[in-house]
């Protein structure tokens, strides 16, 4: 009888003791990391985690997140209905060769992919095909020289593909036709030579496009055309890269394009911050009415430092390694710069003398502008610029 009246009130006990575990967890217990099992425990729909080999994961919580370690990729259906709930999945740094999308597929709720760090050398047509639900793939630092037409159709929920640090050296101008959706998208560090002025036709809702570290010569016109929501494009260390046509960049508000064969540039009205550091620059052209608030042009063909065009906006203008004639440094005034750029807060230049130096500084006291000329100043995002002076205004506006 006592022992009948012990497992009453122990059952009646256990909605009290399954909160306090909860709260426990939800208080001491970390879940950043996502389950870790090996690909060989797979076939025995083992729930374990080396995380927390003690951690009873039914009681915790459902698992959404698992790393998955070992060269297999494929995961057993038994398994899968033991943890149905999976919507992150890493299976980066496993030597894989290829992707076993029908089974990694069968979680109806996965979002995430991880497979960086693998050997994957081809993308064949529809290897995710069953992923749905499936929003971000990684598949940077693989070895891919291939990607099929087709490859990514099913995929129409991705938003965020990274396929940089490849071996990519032309993509067909369908391969992304399938991902309508898609909204950011890394192409750096391959070896492309051409974009196809159609590779976008199905991809509108493009706002970031990464195409450093390439062999690019040119990128055709239609391209930001196509491109209606694009905000931030990267093309730096393009080495033959001599043009772009950036007119129909309207919705642009970021662009960098170091270390290419630019000679001009338009820039497009809403564009804020430019990087076109070594270029061949000589000469941009801007909107009357541009927003342009960073513009650095360091190491181009630049031979004087107050540039053609409005540049009310302008708070950050980077001007150091250009051929600037010395009379033209000579002849610099705190007032001209303040004319010429009424919310400049940083503008670097040429090495000016102490006595050139000097006298700005009396200059700017005598028209109650706050005024400073510094050297090897190492906190700014610029480029190195060790042997530099840097004019720099407490804004005024």
């Amino acid at each position: 009888m006592r022992l009948l009246l012990l497992a009453v009130i122990c059952y009646s006990l256990l909605p009290l003791f399954h909160t306090y575990v909860h709260r426990f967890a939800d208080r001491y217990v970390s879940f950043d990391e996502p389950c870790t099992i090996q690909a060989d425990d797979l076939q025995y729909a083992n729930e374990s985690c080396t995380k927390n080999p003690w951690t009873i994961w039914n009681t915790f919580g459902e698992i959404t997140e698992l790393q998955i370690i070992g060269k297999n990729s494929t995961v057993p259906r038994r398994f899968v209905e033991k943890i149905p709930n999976v919507e992150s999945l890493r299976i980066r740094n496993n030597s894989l060769t290829s992707i076993d999308g029908m089974s990694i597929c069968q979680w109806k709720q996965l979002q995430w992919i991880d497979a960086d760090f693998n050997s994957l050398g081809k993308l064949t047509n529809g290897f995710l095909f069953h992923c749905k639900q499936l929003n971000k793939l990684l598949l940077r630092n693989n070895k891919i020289k291939e990607i099929e037409s087709d490859a990514f159709i099913g995929l129409k929920s991705l938003r965020y593909l990274d396929l940089s640090s490849n071996k990519l050296t032309y993509l067909d101008k369908n391969v992304f036709k399938q991902l309508k959706k898609l909204e950011n998208l890394n192409l750096n560090t391959n070896r492309i030579q051409k974009i196809d002025f159609e590779l976008f036709r199905y991809n509108m809702l493009i706002g970031v496009l990464s195409l450093s570290n390439n062999d690019l010569k040119t990128i055709p016109s239609e391209l930001f055309l196509l491109l209606e929501y694009i905000e931030v494009f990267f093309a730096n260390n393009n080495p033959m890269l001599g043009s772009i046509d950036m007119r129909h960049a309207d919705s642009l508000k970021e662009l960098s394009i170091a270390n290419a064969s630019l000679t001009k540039l338009f820039i497009p009205s809403n564009v804020q911050e430019v990087y076109l550091d070594n270029n061949q620059i000589s000469q941009i052209f801007v909107e009357p009415n541009n927003t342009l608030v960073d513009l650095s042009l360091g190491g181009n063909r630049i031979t004087s430092p107050l540039l053609e065009g409005n540049f009310n906006h302008l708070k950050r203008l980077s001007l150091h390694e250009n051929p600037i004639p010395l009379q033209s440094i000579n002849d610099l005034s705190v007032i001209r710069i303040k004319t010429k750029y009424p919310s400049i807060t940083f503008l670097s230049i040429p090495t000016i003398d102490d006595r050139k130096a000097e006298k700005m500084i009396l200059e700017a006291e005598e028209n109650q502008i706050v005024f400073a000329i510094d050297r090897n100043r190492n906190d700014l995002r610029f480029d190195i610029l060790y042997d530099l002076k840097y004019l720099q205004f407490e804004n005024q506006n």
